[in-house]
């Protein structure tokens, strides 16, 4: 059986309240598509705060994540988000139409890009041919990370963020003692931070990377999910070659400004 019916089948007693709705909403309107706000309200990592038909808003860490189906309500999360959030928290939402909505009620920054969902419903662990060796990063790794972590540049709060990271764990591919690459987990669940030294590219690495990691959470009973930049087809090529599900249907990312605040 694959792994997407299987984990939907786990109890949820340990779910209450708005938690509990707020999944089975996810859940019926498109457990693949959703599936990065539901697992975090699985694991016990996400707060909800809005659950109603038609609109859902939770918050993992500091990122509030949205599902929007009816413009109409985007005044009720705009309101959510105001009286709970504050400058500097991510903001994250399935499709355009709850982008547009969501952002006229509540402003921000939005990145321009939008990204595809990438899972993996499988309960198989990947079987890993490489000659790297695989090793948890502690913090002596954490300039390391902020020198070579592409999305890190000009972010005053990036190595504040590695250091976050690493206490939930990232992951490090080494050849001969040396570190060449890592991978690690977002705030909120997702894969990421994968970086292949350029010397190193287009060996496979980053495919053992992500295997290697995938393998971790599928032994957790988690789902191993991702965010992919549209036009970033290298990595689309990736994931449906490891044999992920690959969204088409767009989320979209922005940030909270002061003036969201004033």
């Amino acid at each position: 059986m694959a792994q997407e019916e299987t984990w939907h089948k786990l109890k949820t007693a340990t779910m209450e309240g708005l938690d509990k709705k707020a999944y089975q909403i996810l859940t019926a309107a498109d457990s693949k598509f959703h599936i990065d706000m539901i697992q975090p309200l699985r694991c016990g990592t996400a707060r909800t705060f809005i659950a109603g038909e038609g609109a859902v808003l939770i918050r993992v860490s500091d990122t509030w994540l949205g599902m929007l189906e009816k413009p109409e309500k985007a005044g009720i999360i705009a309101q959510a988000i105001v009286d709970n959030g504050k400058a500097g928290d991510g903001i994250y939402c399935h499709g355009l139409t709850g982008r547009d909505e969501i952002a006229k009620s509540v402003g921000g920054i939005w990145y321009e890009k939008p990204c595809y969902i990438g899972a993996l419903f499988s309960e198989t662990p990947f079987e890993i041919d490489t000659d790297l060796e695989f090793r948890r990063l502690d913090h002596g790794f954490a300039d390391f990370i902020h020198r070579h972590y592409t999305h890190a540049q000009n972010d005053m709060h990036a190595l504040s963020y590695i250091h976050e990271r690493l206490d939930d764990g990232m992951y490090g591919g080494f050849l001969d003692g040396k570190c060449i690459g890592f991978i690690g987990i977002h705030a909120e669940g997702a894969m990421g931070m994968l970086e292949i030294l350029s010397p190193f590219r287009r060996r496979g690495y980053g495919r053992a990377l992500e295997a290697y990691l995938s393998n971790i959470l599928i032994a957790e009973g988690k789902i191993p999910y991702c965010h992919i930049i549209c036009d970033n087809s290298a990595s689309i090529e990736l994931q449906k070659s490891m044999g992920f599900w690959v969204s088409d249907r767009k989320v979209w990312w922005g940030s909270l400004t002061a003036e969201v605040f004033d």
